[in-house]
């Protein structure tokens, strides 16, 4: 399956496609994504392709950004493939940039995203959200090249009234159902983390493979056994770190070669614990590109150090392309680096844990915050975690640090239950850890069966 679609893909760089297509966009994009009928819709409309090529020249210089490219195209293509079910005449998106053609549009956003009348909920809300930025992206898109063009300018008081159409009603008559259905789906799903057990199971697990795949490995090249440390190591280091899957698939090993040992301030160094002092100075600290552009740290063991430096011996001997410049590289010259979020589950399979799904990078890093509430840490060090989480203390509190129902469910019901009994004294000057309840429902029971 693999080799058709590359072959194709190769086929398809010797077509010609549009005079406003650059080679890089063809090569990279257009030549990555799969050739069904959505493909010849978008390959045909030089509108979807000129809006590509965009958000290729605005995103291109970064890899990780061309899956997001490829969807955003093949999001419009699907749009205009609907719009033409119900009105076999339109055939390109620009015809749908018309305001005379909005209900059309604003239909055919509706049935793709399988919109439900009774309720007023869609099945697949995120796409109706972004179709509908990506199609006014479109707009103002073609309203500047227009601007541009003495010939063209004719056309934009029609972009600018579909513009006008779009700002009164979207919002209320699709964008707001979309936020309502995920707000929906999140509202009592039940919030779960990972359970230490099944960390410490996956950690114990890994462990063991590192050693078998590293005596194969160093005995010679061993392409499974190369393949294994690799996914291994990556998993490892998002553990140890609680790192986003999309920051850790794409680190650099320019940046892992060009890292040095931390060399802590001399005068904060003499005030660490023996047990800090040696962590300081066994750990290897890089810093890599975070959420929005942000720089988050990661640090690695003295054991990932190993296997990551035997990796680097044998790339080339297990086929790994000189052009690959990721520090866990995948052996497919396509992408460069591995599915992280999948590699993470097949591990997780192997390993025998409990609960699977909550293993992800998301819930190992709410794993982090909610066990930071058992700790009653100080402000100065919540703010300290939040930075290496990568972000500030507000979303660290609002979004991460999550009420777990666990902690709801015995802690703020003691207090709960306390002020039901009328203990409002009783509990002056104290915490919530320091805070008892007892039920004094035996007591009376005991009492009335005595009497």
């Amino acid at each position: 399956m693999k080799r058709n679609r590359s072959i194709r893909s190769t086929n398809f760089l010797l077509l010609p496609v549009g005079p406003q297509v650059s080679k890089n966009f063809k090569e990279k994009i257009l030549g990555q994504m799969l050739h069904d009928q959505i493909f010849l819709v978008l390959r045909q409309d030089q509108t979807i392709l000129r809006y590509g090529e965009t958000e290729f020249n605005r995103l291109g210089h970064d890899r990780r950004y061309y899956r997001t490219i490829i969807d955003r195209c093949r999001e419009l293509g699907r749009l205009v493939l609907k719009a033409k079910e119900l009105n076999p005449n339109v055939t390109k998106l620009s015809q749908l940039l018309r305001a005379s053609n909005y209900q059309l549009l604003k239909q055919s956003v509706f049935k793709e995203a399988e919109f439900n009348n009774e309720t007023n909920l869609f099945n697949k809300p995120s796409y109706a959200l972004k179709v509908g930025i990506s199609v006014r992206k479109c707009a103002t898109m073609l309203k500047g090249d227009y601007l541009q063009d003495e010939i063209l300018r004719e056309y934009i008081p029609e972009l600018e009234a579909f513009l006008c159409v779009m700002e009164a009603k979207w919002f209320t008559e699709v964008s707001s159902h979309a936020h309502r259905t995920l707000a929906e789906v999140k509202w009592n799903k039940r919030k779960t983390v990972p359970l230490t057990r099944d960390i410490q199971k996956l950690n114990k697990y890994l462990n063991k493979q590192i050693i078998i795949e590293q005596d194969n490995l160093e005995g010679g090249p061993n392409i499974l056994a190369f393949k294994n440390l690799v996914e291994i190591s990556l998993v490892m280091t998002i553990i140890l770190n609680r790192r986003r899957v999309g920051e850790v698939q794409y680190m650099l090993l320019k940046d892992y070669e060009s890292a040095l040992k931390c060399d802590p301030n001399s005068d904060i160094f003499q005030i660490l614990t023996e047990s800090e002092k040696q962590l300081s100075q066994s750990l290897i600290r890089l810093e890599i590109k975070g959420k929005i552009g942000r720089g988050v740290p990661v640090l690695l063991t003295e054991k990932l150090q190993s296997i990551l430096n035997l990796i680097n011996t044998r790339r080339e001997e297990c086929g790994v392309v000189k052009s690959n410049p990721y520090l866990f590289p995948s052996l497919s010259n396509v992408s460069g680096h591995y599915p992280t979020h999948k590699i993470i589950q097949k591990w997780t399979k192997a390993s025998g844990c409990v609960n699977v799904s909550t293993l992800t990078s998301t819930k190992l890093r709410k794993h982090v915050a909610v066990m930071a509430q058992l700790l009653n840490l100080r402000e100065h060090e919540l703010d300290n975690l939040a930075k290496f989480m990568g972000h500030d203390i507000r979303v660290h509190r609002e979004y991460y640090r999550l009420a777990d129902e666990t902690l709801q469910l015995s802690k703020i019901n003691k207090l709960l239950l306390n002020l039901e009994k009328a203990k409002l004294g009783e509990m002056k000057g104290k915490n919530l850890d320091e805070i008892t309840f007892e039920d004094e429902g035996e007591d009376e029971n005991s009492e009335s069966e005595n009497d």
